[in-house]
Protein backbone atom coordinates (compact mmCIF):
# COMPACT_ATOMS: atom_id res chain seq x y z
CA UNK A 1 0.00 0.00 0.00
CA UNK A 2 2.78 2.48 -1.09
CA UNK A 3 0.69 5.19 -2.34
CA UNK A 4 -1.97 5.06 0.26
CA UNK A 5 1.00 5.15 2.87
CA UNK A 6 2.09 8.18 1.25
CA UNK A 7 -1.15 9.74 0.87
CA UNK A 8 -1.15 9.54 5.13
CA UNK A 9 1.57 11.66 5.31
CA UNK A 10 0.42 14.56 2.74
CA UNK A 11 -2.81 14.47 5.03
CA UNK A 12 -1.10 14.78 8.03
CA UNK A 13 0.93 17.48 6.75
CA UNK A 14 -2.49 19.41 5.41
CA UNK A 15 -3.93 19.41 9.10
CA UNK A 16 -0.62 20.81 10.24
CA UNK A 17 1.33 22.65 7.50
CA UNK A 18 3.86 23.60 10.42
CA UNK A 19 5.33 19.85 10.64
CA UNK A 20 7.96 18.83 8.29
CA UNK A 21 6.60 16.78 5.77
CA UNK A 22 9.92 14.05 5.56
CA UNK A 23 9.02 13.37 8.79
CA UNK A 24 5.35 13.06 8.57
CA UNK A 25 5.99 10.59 5.72
CA UNK A 26 8.68 8.51 7.62
CA UNK A 27 6.04 8.23 10.13
CA UNK A 28 3.39 6.67 7.61
CA UNK A 29 6.16 4.18 6.74
CA UNK A 30 7.54 3.86 10.09
CA UNK A 31 6.10 0.14 10.73
CA UNK A 32 7.19 -0.49 6.83
CA UNK A 33 10.37 0.34 7.36
CA UNK A 34 11.37 -1.93 10.61
CA UNK A 35 9.08 -4.60 8.96
CA UNK A 36 11.67 -5.09 5.74
CA UNK A 37 14.79 -4.55 8.37
CA UNK A 38 13.13 -7.15 9.87
CA UNK A 39 12.81 -9.48 6.51
CA UNK A 40 16.39 -9.21 6.22
CA UNK A 41 17.59 -10.24 9.09
CA UNK A 42 14.99 -13.55 9.27
CA UNK A 43 12.54 -12.23 11.80
CA UNK A 44 9.57 -11.95 9.83
CA UNK A 45 8.78 -12.96 6.34
CA UNK A 46 6.82 -12.00 3.13
CA UNK A 47 5.67 -14.98 1.02
CA UNK A 48 6.11 -14.71 -2.63
CA UNK A 49 3.10 -17.29 -3.91
CA UNK A 50 3.09 -18.02 -7.70
CA UNK A 51 -0.30 -15.82 -7.45
CA UNK A 52 -0.65 -12.17 -8.62
CA UNK A 53 1.07 -9.88 -6.30
CA UNK A 54 -2.15 -8.19 -4.50
CA UNK A 55 -2.27 -12.01 -2.61
CA UNK A 56 1.55 -12.13 -0.96
CA UNK A 57 0.90 -13.14 1.84
CA UNK A 58 3.22 -11.92 5.27
CA UNK A 59 3.88 -12.84 8.44
CA UNK A 60 5.16 -9.72 10.41
CA UNK A 61 3.90 -10.38 13.96
CA UNK A 62 6.73 -7.88 15.36
CA UNK A 63 6.02 -4.65 13.04
CA UNK A 64 2.60 -4.89 12.15
CA UNK A 65 0.73 -6.09 15.32
CA UNK A 66 -1.53 -3.29 16.63
CA UNK A 67 -0.14 -3.34 19.96
CA UNK A 68 3.18 -3.55 18.27
CA UNK A 69 2.36 -0.01 16.10
CA UNK A 70 0.98 1.90 19.23
CA UNK A 71 4.37 0.81 20.55
CA UNK A 72 5.86 2.28 17.15
CA UNK A 73 3.91 5.32 17.42
CA UNK A 74 5.12 6.29 21.21
CA UNK A 75 8.79 5.24 20.11
CA UNK A 76 8.58 7.63 16.87
CA UNK A 77 6.67 10.48 18.64
CA UNK A 78 8.93 10.57 21.78
CA UNK A 79 12.14 10.39 19.27
CA UNK A 80 10.46 13.14 17.69
CA UNK A 81 9.97 15.35 20.44
CA UNK A 82 13.26 14.92 22.10
CA UNK A 83 15.50 15.82 18.13
CA UNK A 84 12.96 18.34 17.32
CA UNK A 85 11.32 19.89 20.59
CA UNK A 86 13.40 23.16 21.02
CA UNK A 87 11.83 24.10 17.08
CA UNK A 88 8.37 22.72 17.52
CA UNK A 89 8.34 24.55 20.65
CA UNK A 90 9.79 27.91 18.69
CA UNK A 91 6.69 26.89 15.57
CA UNK A 92 3.81 26.55 18.41
CA UNK A 93 3.35 22.53 17.54
CA UNK A 94 5.11 20.68 19.77
CA UNK A 95 2.18 18.44 21.83
CA UNK A 96 0.20 18.49 18.40
CA UNK A 97 3.02 17.67 16.75
CA UNK A 98 3.17 14.60 18.89
CA UNK A 99 0.05 13.62 18.84
CA UNK A 100 0.23 14.25 15.41
CA UNK A 101 3.26 12.06 14.40
CA UNK A 102 1.49 9.43 16.58
CA UNK A 103 -1.67 9.02 14.60
CA UNK A 104 0.24 9.40 11.76
CA UNK A 105 2.34 6.20 12.80
CA UNK A 106 -0.80 4.44 13.70
CA UNK A 107 -2.51 4.87 10.29
CA UNK A 108 -0.72 2.66 8.93
CA UNK A 109 -2.62 -0.45 11.19
CA UNK A 110 -5.61 1.22 9.94
CA UNK A 111 -5.10 1.46 6.43
CA UNK A 112 -3.38 -2.23 6.10
CA UNK A 113 -6.28 -3.60 8.25
CA UNK A 114 -8.62 -2.57 5.33
CA UNK A 115 -6.38 -4.12 2.52
CA UNK A 116 -4.51 -7.25 3.65
CA UNK A 117 -6.25 -10.40 4.09
CA UNK A 118 -6.74 -11.90 7.67
CA UNK A 119 -2.99 -11.42 8.75
CA UNK A 120 -2.94 -8.69 10.47
CA UNK A 121 -2.33 -9.16 14.18
CA UNK A 122 -3.85 -7.48 17.30
CA UNK A 123 -0.69 -8.28 19.28
CA UNK A 124 1.82 -11.37 18.69
CA UNK A 125 0.61 -14.44 18.70
CA UNK A 126 -3.02 -13.05 18.85
CA UNK A 127 -5.98 -12.67 16.47
CA UNK A 128 -5.89 -11.71 12.78
CA UNK A 129 -7.84 -9.14 11.27
CA UNK A 130 -8.31 -8.11 7.66
CA UNK A 131 -11.39 -6.85 5.68
CA UNK A 132 -9.26 -7.94 2.47
CA UNK A 133 -9.85 -5.46 0.29
CA UNK A 134 -6.98 -6.48 -2.24
CA UNK A 135 -9.04 -9.35 -2.96
CA UNK A 136 -12.01 -6.95 -4.39
CA UNK A 137 -9.78 -5.48 -7.51
CA UNK A 138 -9.91 -3.00 -9.30
CA UNK A 139 -12.15 -1.74 -6.29
CA UNK A 140 -9.36 -1.81 -3.57
CA UNK A 141 -6.57 0.12 -6.05
CA UNK A 142 -9.12 2.95 -7.36
CA UNK A 143 -10.43 3.48 -3.75
CA UNK A 144 -6.67 3.38 -2.77
CA UNK A 145 -5.55 5.58 -5.51
CA UNK A 146 -8.80 8.38 -4.68
CA UNK A 147 -7.76 8.51 -1.37
CA UNK A 148 -4.25 9.69 -2.28
CA UNK A 149 -5.22 12.36 -4.80
CA UNK A 150 -7.87 14.05 -2.33
CA UNK A 151 -4.77 13.71 0.45
CA UNK A 152 -2.70 15.41 -2.40
CA UNK A 153 -5.61 17.87 -3.10
CA UNK A 154 -5.82 18.58 0.74
CA UNK A 155 -1.49 19.22 1.03
CA UNK A 156 -1.72 21.42 -1.99
CA UNK A 157 -3.86 23.23 -1.00
CA UNK A 158 -3.26 23.95 2.56
CA UNK A 159 0.86 24.19 2.22
CA UNK A 160 2.85 27.42 1.08
CA UNK A 161 5.41 25.19 -0.92
CA UNK A 162 6.64 26.52 -4.19
CA UNK A 163 4.41 25.41 -7.20
CA UNK A 164 7.49 23.40 -8.78
CA UNK A 165 7.61 21.69 -5.65
CA UNK A 166 4.21 20.54 -5.15
CA UNK A 167 4.58 19.13 -8.59
CA UNK A 168 7.58 16.97 -7.75
CA UNK A 169 5.32 15.90 -4.57
CA UNK A 170 2.49 15.28 -7.31
CA UNK A 171 5.24 13.62 -9.67
CA UNK A 172 6.42 11.15 -6.95
CA UNK A 173 2.20 10.43 -5.93
CA UNK A 174 2.29 9.28 -9.14
CA UNK A 175 4.97 6.82 -9.45
CA UNK A 176 3.75 5.04 -5.88
CA UNK A 177 0.70 4.96 -7.39
CA UNK A 178 2.38 3.16 -10.45
CA UNK A 179 4.29 0.84 -8.60
CA UNK A 180 1.18 0.09 -6.00
CA UNK A 181 -0.83 -0.56 -9.54
CA UNK A 182 1.86 -2.83 -10.95
CA UNK A 183 1.53 -4.89 -7.77
CA UNK A 184 -1.93 -5.27 -7.64
CA UNK A 185 -1.88 -6.64 -11.66
CA UNK A 186 1.21 -6.86 -12.57
CA UNK A 187 3.36 -10.57 -13.17
CA UNK A 188 3.61 -13.00 -10.53
CA UNK A 189 6.69 -11.99 -8.29
CA UNK A 190 10.28 -14.17 -8.81
CA UNK A 191 12.11 -11.62 -6.70
CA UNK A 192 13.57 -13.73 -3.20
CA UNK A 193 12.38 -11.82 -0.27
CA UNK A 194 15.28 -10.46 1.11
CA UNK A 195 15.45 -8.39 -2.99
CA UNK A 196 12.23 -7.19 -2.43
CA UNK A 197 13.06 -5.86 1.21
CA UNK A 198 15.97 -4.03 0.05
CA UNK A 199 13.70 -2.47 -3.29
CA UNK A 200 11.09 -1.50 -1.29
CA UNK A 201 13.26 0.38 1.51
CA UNK A 202 15.39 1.78 -1.23
CA UNK A 203 11.81 2.99 -2.40
CA UNK A 204 10.57 4.23 0.71
CA UNK A 205 13.74 6.15 1.29
CA UNK A 206 13.41 7.80 -2.06
CA UNK A 207 9.47 9.07 -1.11
CA UNK A 208 11.13 10.51 2.28
CA UNK A 209 14.52 11.73 0.97
CA UNK A 210 12.01 13.66 -2.24
CA UNK A 211 9.52 15.21 -0.11
CA UNK A 212 11.95 16.32 2.76
CA UNK A 213 13.21 18.04 -0.27
CA UNK A 214 9.90 19.59 -1.13
CA UNK A 215 9.66 20.69 1.91
CA UNK A 216 12.53 22.65 2.46
CA UNK A 217 12.07 26.02 0.53
CA UNK A 218 9.06 28.03 1.00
Amino acid sequence: MLVGHLGAGLLAKAIEPRMKLGTLVAAAFAADILFWFLVLFGLEQVRLPNAPRGLVSFDFPYSHSLISILLLAVIVSTVWAVWGGRRARRSGVYWDGIALIAATVLSHWLLDVLVHQSDMPVMPGGAMLGFGLWALQPAAIILELALAALAYAAYAARCSVRLGRKLVVGALLLLAGAFTFEGAFGAPPVAASDGVALFSLVLIGLCITVVAWADRAR
